[in-house]
């Protein structure tokens, strides 16, 4: 891990739980568990294993500060999401799908943006550490969901 950290205390509820690991999957087979439409967990480095603590704030030698998600939705509206110190990001809000981007905004402003159609917000679905030939955006998703720096 890029980090040095990980999560590993199995599946206590918790918004630092299983970074890398297909969020929205897991949660619809407990039902107990928050329904999310959209989450995942942005890395440094593309092809980190699950989890390995992702993005927490700081960038190991390099910038500090906040960073985000930003996804717009079917409609065009623009929903703007925290990553937390693990790395993860995930909202409840009603998302109309396909998306039309996904964007990961670095503590620097820049971006690394996907454009749609992107069909579900399990973003960790595709985004794993070996990649997959998932085309979605146009492209297939080459590994993990990767800060701008």
């Amino acid at each position: 891990c890029v980090t040095g950290a990980r999560w590993t205390m199995g599946n206590i509820e918790s918004p630092y739980m299983n970074p890398g690991q297909a969020c929205i999957a897991c949660h619809r087979r407990d039902l107990e568990s928050p329904q999310f439409s959209a989450a995942g967990t942005v890395y440094f480095l593309d092809h980190e294993v699950n989890n390995c603590n992702g993005f927490g704030g700081a960038v190991p030698g390099g910038p500090s500060g906040p960073a985000s998600v930003e996804l717009i939705d079917n409609t065009g509206r623009t929903v703007t999401l925290a990553i937390n110190s693990a790395g993860n990001f995930f909202t409840r809000s009603t998302l109309a799908m396909p998306l039309r981007s996904a964007s990961v905004i670095g503590p620097t402003g820049l971006r690394n943006t996907m454009d749609g159609p992107i069909a579900h917000g399990d973003c960790n679905g595709c985004h794993i550490v070996a990649g997959t030939s998932t085309i979605a955006g146009g492209d297939p998703a080459p590994g993990r969901i990767v800060l701008a720096l």
